[in-house]
């Protein structure tokens, strides 16, 4: 007897295979089936693509209990249509037929087109039963289940989801784990059943296969098919590695188990051969001991061999596994759970889908597929990031003001004041350094931050008090007009501070904090232009000013002496060096020294610095660095730099005929390559010339905008209890003088939360703000874009409802005598216009789709163009930059490579386009951009004081300054700002 599929018919949708190029290239991941009330666990997935392009996805469902592997479960299912990016409603593919449980889904496709649909039945730790369901009309229906004829019976049988495979032969293959009972005898064997005739009849292997010495013995199998014909089965151990054994006679018997090349935790692995490459592909667990990170695997040479591709999920607010792999064209769609993080107790695991191109994996070993676009490089920038907090820890600085500073004693040089000085880099730690000011001076100075080599005098080498004549940078660049700061490292000079005794997992990580932290010092200096700070270093200085500038894009320029290659060319690929604790112990605890394991590589860092300028001094002869491998990285990165950002002549070698040194006439060229770009006479493209607090009176004061009216300024901002709750409302405030600011109104409707207030005037005079409203408790309840309007800024309309409902006016823009807005929701952005700011009419009903666009903010040039910047923050997470005329309707864009936030755009008189955003890459802040539409670029060249929670700037031109409201929580609360900046 068969039964349907919950009834669920959908038309043929071949037409989906054919999606934008664009879009198949997207990389999307989301919670297809989140955990929640009465589901404390969704888990155990497979996904099968229907003949007619859709998918079938058919996972675990947990419905009471806390989610262990013994409370009761159903196998539910959803359907796309749209290659996994939305599913249709959830159904029951096979109820629960166990006095337990029914899990493990698994979707086999055989050629002569027949679905086997195996689960696993559970009764009891001694009772659990693989089952088999066929469907000849491609899933609509399915057969009664019916059981494998498991030995022993009643036994603990059971096997993992996306696991039954297909031999060449057509021989079909279920591997399993079994014991008597679980209870009593916890350690687990493995087999394999085998069927000849499209699943009618089973055989057993004649193998059992054990692992005496193990306690759980050798747990949940599978297999793949080798090109020579035979098997792989690998099978996960608490031995912290992946064990496998072989077989040349279609799985009937099998070699003993020995262990394999891959370190693995007692989690399961995936494996499955890539049919575009021929590549065999591994998922699993990178590390010995915990489901952290879900990471990718590529062999070459079928299994002898694994080589690192990159990390699948590494967010450590979960952990990772029991992976489904279904290969899309050329795209692979991950199932996986992600449950609670490593080491804490939880109860919710949530089904993660993941979907991303095959370029995606293989972007490691092919490298420049990847670095190769503006939008390709800012990814492949932010995942070399993540892949160095992987091995360093965590990049989280203290969100404090700039470092309070003793000076310990100073002496007067004919060109420079030298203090010694010591900072605070966090709580109680204070960090030794020298600081050398030019005596003469006209205007704030560039900045060099001096790191020292390895060297027992630390900080006192490059300030010129001793060690090598050579290496006197500090010293030698205060006298060419710099000011220069040279900070003792972690045990060396007078800084004795243990990194790991104040919870770092790397010495590395605690210098670019201090180093950070450093920058944060030479900002404040008076003496200092913020715009202008640069890093240099030799040796052990060498590679932590790269580590410094690839988390701190305030470091405008970079030279690194002696200081880095890849990691394959350090002593033959010998990492032991890198290992210690002065450095990154996590290389050989986690990655067992292996350079192809360890997740970010020198080849990725420089280039992740482009376009910024870096001098590099590598000596044929240093015996530390090997020149072969220097000279790999800045082949890498050069193309970066060169294509993705026309800026080939910011990256700059020089290979002198000399040992781990730092000549003097490279010194000179690294000198004067300072001068050329952060030098006394370059002109500084912004100042700062000064930022106030302008009002903290709620919890919770943020999302700003500016406008003068009237002769007056008004600012405009929400207060709430926190970033995001159900109490927001608008408070307006009034000010003469920009400095002196009194309440007008504080704006409120009833039962709705008030978000985002944008000020505009109306070509009738009336002063105009837009917010969103959203129900604070009635569900189903839409929420809507609302506006009001005064002439004085005291008297106020009621609020009236604009736009469309759920669809949020984020701003709106007036050109002549029509406002403008681009209006969002999850699942679209649209163009609205209208003639009074309180009827809009829809313009353009699909402005952009990928990616979730948000946050747009509008502006128009006299000749009546206009441009949209417009925010994303779905992968590839990069913000746009959309062009057109009137009437608007036809819109191209252009991809600005960086993420950001609260987006907001003015045009300066001379011209130049100034954006203020909030950026994410390693730093969150406030900064404002150089915006070049015909370039498509997006370049900082000013930092707002600023951090953590921030942004959601105002912009207004006045009296040659640009005025800058912004809101940040770097002091502690979040606040509101306003900031004055001139333009030279």
């Amino acid at each position: 007897m068969f039964e349907t599929i919950a009834g669920i018919r959908v038309a043929l949708a071949a037409a989906l295979l054919a999606l934008p190029a664009a879009a198949r290239q997207n990389i999307f991941q989301y919670f297809v089936a989140p955990a929640g009330p009465g589901n404390p666990r969704n888990s155990e997935a497979d996904v099968l693509r229907l003949r007619d392009g859709r998918l079938l996805l058919v996972w675990t469902r947990f419905y009471s209990g806390g989610g262990e592997d013994w409370d009761p479960a159903f196998l539910a299912a959803r359907i796309s249509e749209d290659q996994g990016r939305s599913w249709g409603p959830e159904f029951v593919l096979q109820e629960n037929i166990g006095r337990m449980n029914v899990m493990e889904p698994d979707l086999l496709r055989l050629r002569s087109g027949k679905i086997l649909f195996f689960f696993c039945r559970k009764n009891s730790p001694a009772d659990c039963l693989p089952m088999l369901r066929v469907s000849t009309d491609d899933a609509r229906t399915f057969s009664e289940p019916a059981p494998l004829p498991v030995e022993p019976y009643p036994s603990y049988t059971g096997f993992n989801h996306d696991r039954a495979v297909q031999l060449s032969s057509g021989r079909v293959l279920l591997p399993v784990f079994f014991t008597s009972d679980y209870r009593v005898d916890p350690r687990i064997r493995s087999r394999v059943y085998f069927s000849d005739d499209e699943g009618r009849t089973w055989r057993a292997s004649r193998t059992i296969l054990d692992l005496p010495a193990s306690r759980h013995g050798a747990q949940e199998p599978g297999v793949v098919e080798l090109r020579d014909g035979r098997l792989l089965l690998w099978v996960r151990t608490e031995f912290g590695r992946m064990y496998q054994s072989f077989s040349a006679d279609g799985g009937e018997t099998w070699s003993p188990l020995e262990p394999s090349p891959v370190i693995s935790p007692l989690s399961p692995q995936s494996m499955k051969r890539i049919p575009a490459t021929g590549d065999l592909l591994l998922v699993w667990n990178n590390s010995d001991k915990i489901r952290f990170p879900l990471s990718l695997a590529l062999s070459r040479d079928e299994g002898r061999s694994w080589t690192f591709a990159r990390d699948l999920d590494d967010d450590p607010a979960h952990t990772y596994a029991y992976t489904s792999i279904e290969f899309l064209d050329e795209r692979v769609l991950f199932t996986y759970y992600a449950g609670p993080p490593a080491c804490r107790r939880g109860n919710a695991w949530n089904l993660k889908l993941k979907c991303v191109p095959l370029d995606w994996i293989y972007g490691r070993l092919d490298p420049w597929k990847g670095w190769l676009t503006r939008a390709g490089f800012e990814q492949r920038r932010l995942e070399t990031l993540r892949g160095m907090e992987h091995v360093m820890g965590a990049f989280r600085p203290p969100l404090l003001p700039a470092p309070q500073v003793r000076v310990l004693e100073e002496s007067a040089e004919p060109a420079f004041i030298r203090r010694k000085i010591a900072y605070l880099a966090e709580r109680d730690d204070w960090v030794p350094a020298f600081l050398l000011i030019p005596r003469q001076r006209r205007g704030r100075l560039p900045a060099v931050l001096c790191l020292h080599q390895t060297t027992k005098i630390g900080k006192a080498e490059p300030a010129g008090l001793g060690g090598d004549p050579d290496l006197h940078y500090a010293r030698e660049l205060a006298e060419r007009g710099y000011v220069t700061l040279a900070p003792d490292y972690p045990t060396l000079g007078d800084y004795d501070a243990d990194p790991y005794a104040l919870g770092y997992v790397s010495a590395t990580m605690k210098g670019i904090v201090n180093h950070f932290r450093a920058v944060d010092l030479l900002a404040s200096l008076p003496e200092v232009d913020p715009a202008r700070i640069a890093v240099l270093g030799h040796s052990l200085g060498g590679h932590n000013a790269l580590f410094l500038a690839a988390f701190d894009t305030r470091v405008r320029a970079v030279v690194s002496s002696c200081g880095f290659n890849s990691f394959a060319r350090y002593y033959g690929g010998d990492l032991t060096g890198w290992s210690g604790k002065r450095y990154m112990p996590r290389i050989a605890e986690r990655y067992d020294k292996d350079p192809a394991r360890v997740p970010f590589d020198f080849p990725e860092l420089l280039a992740s610095l482009a376009p910024r300028p870096v001098f590099v001094n590598a000596p044929l002869k240093d015996s530390n660095f090997d020149i072969a491998g220097v000279r790999e990285c800045l082949d890498f990165a050069r193309p970066v730099y060169e294509k993705v950002f026309g800026a080939g002549d910011r990256l700059v070698a020089v290979h002198p005929d000399a040992g781990h040194s730092f000549p003097p006439q490279v010194r000179r060229q690294a000198y004067e390559f300072l001068d050329r770009w952060i030098g006394p006479a370059t002109r500084p493209p912004a100042r700062l010339v000064e930022v106030r607090k302008v009002w903290d009176q709620a919890p919770h004061n943020a999302f700003t905008d500016l406008i003068r009216y009237r002769g007056q300024w008004w600012l405009a901002f929400r207060e709430a209890s926190r970033h995001v709750s159900s109490d927001g409302a608008i408070r307006v405030l009034v000010s003469r003088d920009g400095r002196n600011w009194q309440s007008a109104v504080r704006l409120e409707m009833a039962e709705r939360d008030l978000r985002d207030p944008k000020l505009a005037i109306t070509p009738h005079g009336e002063l105009m703000l837009a917010s969103y409203a959203v129900q604070r408790q009635a569900e189903g309840t839409p929420a809507h874009s609302v506006a009001w309007f005064t002439r004085d800024g005291r008297r106020w309309t009621a609020p009236q409802l604009i736009g469309e409902p759920n669809l949020w006016l984020w701003r709106v823009t007036w050109r002549g005598d029509f406002a403008y807005a681009v209006g969002y929701n999850r699942q679209l952005t649209r163009l609205y216009r209208s003639r009074d700011g309180r009827r809009f009419e829809v313009v353009v009903p699909e402005l952009y789709r990928d990616g979730y666009p948000n946050e747009a903010t509008l502006r128009f040039l006299p000749d009546g163009a206009a441009l949209c910047l417009l925010r994303r923050d779905e992968p590839p997470a990069t913000a746009l930059l959309g062009a057109s005329r009137p009437p608007y309707r036809d819109w191209t864009w252009k991809d600005l490579g960086v993420r950001i936030g609260g987006p907001n755009l003015i045009r300066l008189p001379d011209g130049r386009w100034v954006a203020a955003v909030r950026l994410y890459d390693g730093r969150t802040r406030t900064s404002l951009c150089w915006l070049d539409p015909e370039a498509g670029r997006l370049e900082e060249f000013l930092t707002l004081p600023s951090g953590g929670d921030t942004s959601y700037p105002g912009l207004v031109f006045h009296d040659g300054q640009l005025w800058v409201s912004y809101y940040s929580s770097h002091e502690g609360k979040a606040a509101i700002y306003l900031a004055l900046v001139q333009f030279p």
